[in-house]
């Protein structure tokens, strides 16, 4: 294993957030805190050549990311302890007895990736579920998704079993920032290029954001 990596399949993905509680239920993470996130994204506009407006070429999207393991991690860069490793299968870890709490490496990280643990003062983020991989099951997130949108293993294996995949899809950061294990099937409606802008979620949904 060279290098771990997540796939995402954005056609898939019905925004359950199922992926996240179990993330959460995984970490014992308490409500406010993820290291998994779903989100949407929008594109298309309204087409007001006559007196009633009708929307062209409208679409929107979710798509769900946590830690992306990178390649080059902008985290462990500037941590003033080294107390970010990556492992020799790809994965990147945050070492608790050397991490001071810094925020660096959420300040540094283009994905928001690792949070402040207010009660331990200590800087968390998805590990890959590396205990579950140790004894050879499936990291939470990818266990639990009910349609299947959520995928790892080896990079270049996934290149292979999805050659469509890319590594961006807007608005996520260019990739050649951090270079993250992350492949993505874009959304069938998805256009390269189109102007993305994150869909704000109803009130009746953010009163159970977890």
């Amino acid at each position: 294993m060279s290098q771990y990596a997540f796939y995402y399949n954005a056609d898939k993905c019905i925004y359950c957030r199922v992926c996240v509680l179990a993330c959460k239920d995984k970490h014992n993470l308490k409500p406010g805190r993820k290291f998994r996130r779903v989100y949407s994204g929008c594109g298309g506009s309204w087409d007001t050549s006559s007196s009633t407006p009708s929307p062209d070429g409208v679409y929107s999207y979710s798509f769900t990311i946590a830690c992306n393991h990178c390649a080059d991690p902008a985290c462990k860069k500037v941590c003033p302890e080294n107390a970010i490793g990556k492992r020799g299968d790809g994965i990147v870890f945050i070492d608790r007895e050397l991490c001071i709490g810094c925020g660096s490496c959420s300040a540094a990280c283009p994905y928001n990736a690792p949070s402040l643990d207010k009660e331990t003062m200590k800087m968390e983020k998805c590990d890959f579920c590396r205990e579950l991989l140790a004894e050879g099951e499936t990291p939470a997130c990818a266990a639990s998704c009910n349609m299947q949108a959520i995928e790892y293993g080896d990079i270049e294996a996934l290149k292979v079993l999805h050659p469509e995949a890319v590594q961006q899809i807007k608005p996520l950061p260019d990739p050649s920032q951090t270079k993250p294990s992350l492949l993505i099937t874009p959304h069938r409606k998805y256009i390269e290029g189109d102007e993305i802008s994150l869909m704000n979620m109803p009130e009746e949904i953010q009163a159970y954001e977890v």
